[in-house]
């Protein structure tokens, strides 16, 4: 991870390439978007404020603030998931999670399991052809079923052979609600319809076919994607559901989303 010497070298060096950038138009706005992420991927957590700090100024420097605001959703590149979950998790949240049928929804809440040092994870006992997947490249899906009912899905996280993931836990709807709504039960309120991992996959249609997709391929039925919404301050709290490693404060949310699951905790 990038030291705040070297974000700051990153960002002037971005800063100084805005003018050839801007002279080129609207393709511009997507060049900056993917640049900006990549060097995001690379900020340590403590960073991160000072890195959208820094980011606002520049963006205010150029004037094009409205434009970049107006311009459709980006994927997160793989650099974005290349470390590891506990990493990875808050900065996944006010993420997009977008199906190719038109069903989305912002992450929310989220939990990270870290390979062989968390007794909790399904990788703590090592590969096996059931979690094959979380110990391949980042930024593919591991779906699996839980309790043989529901689905739950976890975006890949770090280098090849650590098996880390994020399980996404809940989502905020956006788009698609009707279709959310069929699949789970016309009943059924907005704001349960994506709250907690079996419910998220069922609205989303998301099962184990989907089993190593790639979030980050733009032609891919499972996106993950990015509207430029920051990532909340959030306080990791510990995850719930699960019998082994339940105090670890591997668990964020948007705090104050009401679209978040399980029972509410005080986040300060």
């Amino acid at each position: 991870m990038a030291t705040r010497g070297e974000l700051e070298l990153q960002l002037r060096a971005l800063e100084s390439e805005l003018p050839d950038l801007l002279s080129r138009g609207d393709p511009f706005l997507h060049t900056f978007e993917s640049r900006a992420m990549q060097i995001e991927a690379q900020a340590q957590p403590e960073d991160l404020d000072y890195f959208h700090q820094r980011l606002e100024e520049l963006v205010a420097s150029t004037g094009v603030n409205g434009l970049l605001q107006a311009q459709p959703w980006l994927g997160l590149p793989r650099e974005f998931f290349q470390y590891d979950a506990n990493v990875v998790a808050p900065r996944l949240l006010n993420k997009l999670l977008v199906m190719d049928d038109g069903r989305a929804g912002r992450i929310v809440e989220v939990e990270a399991y870290v390979g062989t040092l968390d007794p909790a994870a399904h990788t703590y006992g090592g590969r096996t052809a059931r979690n094959a997947v979380v110990f391949g490249e980042p930024g593919h899906l591991y779906v699996y079923r839980s309790y043989g009912i529901h689905w739950c899905a976890n975006c890949v996280c770090g280098p090849e052979g650590v098996g880390s993931a994020v399980l996404i836990r809940a989502l905020e709807p956006l788009d698609g609600l009707e279709a959310m709504r069929e699949a789970r039960g016309p009943k059924i309120r907005d704001r349960d319809l994506c709250r907690g991992p079996g419910n998220m996959c069922h609205a989303m249609g998301i099962t184990g076919e989907d089993n190593g997709a790639d979030i980050t391929d733009p032609t891919g039925r499972v996106r993950a994607m990015n509207d430029l919404m920051r990532a909340p301050f959030a306080i990791g709290t510990p995850r719930i559901g699960i019998s082994m490693a339940k105090d670890l404060p591997w668990r964020w949310r948007v705090p104050g989303n009401r679209f978040t699951s399980g029972p509410l905790q005080r986040e300060a």
